[in-house]
């Protein structure tokens, strides 16, 4: 799992940060999962208020899944530092996370919404939280 070390080594720079989608019913999704990667779970703030969550899979070719379909890449910047960029959905835009929480593989930082978005991009933020190995 060569993807999940380089995330817990690398602190992900949006306010993203990751946690466990508890009570959630993601059947839905699994249904047409079959990517092998490690789970996440994605929310964006404007504020403090939640405006999105998404459940997705990073795998180690650095490419990030929902479903069958890739919306987006990620990359390794240094033993702490992750960047995110979503193409697809609500959620499409940048990130730079840092590991905020080693144990619990949650990373955070600041999400720069794509063009077009109606989130405004200096109140946008998003964490990112390990689900499942």
């Amino acid at each position: 799992m060569r993807f999940l070390h380089v995330l817990s080594a690398a602190t992900m720079a949006a306010v993203l940060t990751v946690t466990p989608a508890a009570g959630r019913d993601d059947k839905k999704d699994d249904k047409k999962d079959e990517i092998v990667g490690a789970r996440w779970q994605f929310t964006a703030y404007e504020d403090k208020e939640v405006i999105e969550e998404e459940t997705f899979r990073a795998t180690d070719d650095l490419k990030i899944w929902k479903g069958g379909t890739q919306i987006g890449t990620w990359k390794k910047v240094d033993k702490d530092t992750v960047t995110v960029e979503i193409t697809k959905g609500k959620m499409a835009g940048t990130m730079r996370l840092e590991l905020v929480n080693k144990d619990k593989q949650i990373y955070r930082g600041p999400w720069v919404p794509a063009d077009g978005s109606k989130v405004k991009k200096d109140k946008a933020s998003a964490k990112l939280e390990l689900l499942q190995k």
